[in-house]
């Protein structure tokens, strides 16, 4: 899910901002995507892949924990669970974000 709005993500903003004049909101990668697109594309895409990673990994390590009934599992467990649930739902929000500004746009 992360990667499927990552890569919406990525189109939707190469898309507003190269087709149709948006501006990017995000100050850094503002400065990338007034490089080129290309270079944008990239670092979006890159930035993608090691966040997923990143929750694949712990995932596959929590699932090596023997007792999963410690406190410590417990809240590394809830604590993960937590934040792919904020960020699928930020990503979530950005996409509309970004549908909305090229439905007005076109």
């Amino acid at each position: 899910m992360v990667a499927i709005f990552g890569l919406l993500d990525c189109f939707t903003t190469v898309a507003a901002t190269g087709l149709f004049g948006a501006k990017e909101v995000n100050p850094l990668m503002a400065f990338i995507i007034n490089i080129n697109w290309q270079t944008f594309a990239i670092v979006k895409i890159a930035v993608t892949v090691c966040v997923c990673l990143t929750l694949l990994y712990t995932d596959k390590l929590l699932a090596t924990i023997a007792n999963t009934n410690s406190k410590s599992f417990r809240l590394a467990n809830v604590f993960v669970k937590t934040a792919l649930i904020g960020l699928v739902s930020f990503m979530f929000v950005t996409v509309l974000n970004n549908s909305i500004v090229l439905s007005h746009l076109i």
